[in-house]
């Protein structure tokens, strides 16, 4: 636990203080040598947190990748269907190819079905946002009412 402590504990000093915090490529390629040279030293946990952290902080900043989900945010049906698809091809035994191809057959089974979950029931859901709920009452009522009298009159094709 004190390991874990120690790399969620730098994330939150980063975030912190991340206005203040340095974000130049040298102080990268410091952060990247000093992982590289404690994983090939076999000693990367000891010192891992703080670099690893200004990496991934500067990774974030740097790499081009503003526009991914812009359209369509597929995290929550992600986080939604990736433990019930993956227990799906235990099911099958898939875990039998070994843990790359289980993990890779894992991601290719649950992107689809998160970006369905986007375009089908997120967008959908979060247009209903912006609208009032009492006009969304008025009109479910409205419904309802045309429904139940449309039921209530007698058909007349005689």
């Amino acid at each position: 636990m004190v390991k874990f402590g120690t790399y969620y504990t730098a994330g939150a000093l980063f975030f912190a203080y991340r206005w203040r915090l340095p974000l130049s490529n040298w102080l990268a390629g410091l952060s990247a040598a000093l992982l590289t040279a404690g994983a090939l030293a076999g000693h990367v946990s000891a010192f891992a947190a703080l670099p690893l952290a200004h990496l991934c902080f500067w990774l974030s900043v740097r790499l081009p990748l503003n526009r991914v989900g812009s359209k369509n945010n597929i995290s929550y049906g992600t986080y939604v269907y990736a433990f019930p698809l993956a227990q799906m091809l235990v099911l099958f035994g898939a875990q039998k190819a070994g843990v790359a191809w289980f993990i890779f057959f894992c991601i290719a089974l649950t992107l689809p079905f998160a970006w369905a979950s986007s375009i089908l029931v997120e967008k959908p859901a979060l247009a209903l946002k912006r609208k009032d709920p009492r006009d969304l009452s008025r009109a479910a009522f409205s419904w309802l009412t045309r429904r139940r009298a449309k039921a209530a009159k007698p058909d007349v094709t005689e």
